[in-house]
């Protein structure tokens, strides 16, 4: 199945397994491909990455995913035993946030990744409606 992120020549796909697709980024990471990333980023598929700084209380880091609807956008963090709700979040800011992530994983010799996973579209209400403001 081709997804959107095929045509970026940055990503490069490494493998599908049950529809989830894994990319790798490849240097130079130009600084609108996050942007494009997220900007572009369907209704039906999840979008996940890997954030090296964040505190976790469990394995170093936590693995952000982002998804969208009707130009809106929600994300959550997780790692090994532990999920954050859902929350809602401009397309600007996590752009800008998954840019920084990616230039750690270049900066440090590692290796971005990205995945993309099949999902229902999100109902906002839904997934929101035990967060208190």
């Amino acid at each position: 199945m081709s997804e959107y992120l095929d045509e970026v020549p940055q990503l490069k796909r490494e493998s599908e397994s049950c529809g989830i697709c894994r990319y790798t980024v490849r240097d130079p990471i130009p600084g609108s491909l996050a942007e494009l990333i997220v900007s572009r980023l369907p209704a039906d598929r999840e979008l996940s990455f890997h954030d090296p700084f964040y505190p976790s209380p469990s394995d170093p880091g936590a693995f952000v995913s982002i998804r969208q609807q009707d130009g809106c956008c929600i994300y959550c963090f997780g790692n090994h035993g532990w999920h954050q709700d859902w929350q809602r979040q401009s397309k600007e800011f996590l752009a800008h946030y998954l840019a920084l992530c990616l230039r750690k994983h270049s900066s440090t010799g590692g290796h971005g990744w990205l995945s993309l996973t099949p999902v229902l579209p999100a109902s906002f209400p839904k997934r929101l409606k035990y967060r208190t403001p």
